[in-house]
């Protein structure tokens, strides 16, 4: 019973992990998305 039990929290542990990963390359691309937008119009208005 034991060793099924620290299976299941190791798995819970990768799982969280992975998610935090996704979470976090995800905010990345919508942080560059965000800032080449922001360079863009400021590109824009200094024409």
């Amino acid at each position: 019973m034991k060793s099924k039990q620290s299976g299941v929290k190791l798995s819970l542990i990768i799982i969280s992990i992975i998610i935090l990963g996704v979470s976090a390359w995800f905010n990345q691309a919508n942080a560059q998305e965000i800032s080449a937008d922001i360079n863009d119009s400021i590109r824009i208005s200094c024409v």
